[in-house]
């Protein structure tokens, strides 16, 4: 089991409930975050393109990102937020 670590504030259950009341469709990416998944998409999309695949956008890969993801997202005892893999 390999565990990557991301750290996260804690969030009380309460406020995680509201949050997910009123869920944007749409998601605000840091500056950071952007460069990061336009790097990636060229990444994938070069070895799609060599495989003779069509190339993919960068909201494509965002969407497989979090459903390959999101299921192993886990939350420690310490208020950690991790991804067990």
């Amino acid at each position: 089991m390999n565990r990557q670590r991301a750290t996260c504030n804690h969030v009380n259950l309460g406020e995680i409930m509201k949050r997910a009341e009123k869920m944007p469709s749409t998601l605000r990416l840091k500056p950071q975050e952007q460069e990061l998944l336009r790097k990636k998409n060229i990444e994938i999309n070069k070895v799609l393109i060599g495989n003779d695949h069509s190339p993919i956008s960068e909201s494509e890969l965002l969407h497989i990102a979090l459903e390959l993801t999101l299921r192993h997202i886990k939350a420690g005892k310490d208020g950690n937020i991790f991804l067990d893999l």
